[in-house]
């Protein structure tokens, strides 16, 4: 694959962040996870979280006015006038890869418990299984095709006893936990969001299982 075009499947894998069907999980009003739990529910065990967190998109991890459609429209001009094999490739990759390193995070839903369906990216692993990994909005991030925007990517640490086997590694997960908005820098990829002590569940959409967007959500 040519310079020219791996930036275009940059830019479009941006744009995809922002739409419905890069979510494994249905549209939720994050304000909806509420502040008023007791002492008991606000505990950080993982079951606590999972008893009491609320489902939430990948676009509610986006602020209100931030659009990666803008950095699409802010490059595919220079994108556009680039030849085969240009060195201005590499360039132009550098400064979308950077403005994606620094995308707002949304602050409304620091130190809330909530679950998130996505897809890994494994960083470790113990006694073959996984237990720390980037969660992203669509298969194959930052091991086949380049990493999403911070914003659109969670560093897990799942909690103790839990973990992915490594041959389950390509199917969709259900996260469970406290969000909190801390950037990690991994040789695959950058996150920022965190959650540590994580609840994991194998994600599954019944009514939309054979469908790649995998639009809706069910966990086990």
């Amino acid at each position: 694959m040519n310079n020219i075009r791996f930036l275009i499947l940059v830019l479009l894998l941006l744009t995809g962040c922002s739409e419905d069907a890069a979510s494994p999980v249905a549209q939720q009003n994050v304000n909806d996870v509420t502040d008023k739990q007791s002492p008991t529910q606000q505990q950080d065990s993982p079951l606590a979280a999972a008893e009491t967190a609320q489902e939430i998109s990948w676009d509610d991890l986006i602020p209100a006015g931030y659009s990666a459609d803008a950095l699409l429209i802010k490059y595919q001009d220079e994108i556009a006038k680039l030849e085969d094999d240009s060195s201005d490739a590499q360039v132009i990759y550098d400064k979308i890869m950077q403005e994606m390193d620094e995308a707002p995070m949304n602050e409304s839903i620091a130190d809330k418990y909530i679950s998130l369906a996505g897809f890994i990216a494994p960083l470790s692993q113990q006694q073959g299984k996984v237990t720390e990994f980037l969660l992203v909005p669509y298969f194959g991030a930052c091991i086949h095709v380049p990493p999403p925007p911070v914003n659109q990517t969670v560093y897990i640490k799942a909690a103790e006893g839990q973990g992915i086997p490594y041959e389950e590694a390509y199917m969709p997960y259900s996260i469970t936990g406290k969000m909190q908005l801390q950037k990690n820098n991994t040789d695959i990829g950058n996150a920022g969001y965190s959650i540590v002590d994580a609840n994991i569940q194998v994600y599954d959409d019944e009514e939309n299982r054979d469908e790649p967007g995998m639009t809706g959500a069910k966990t086990l």
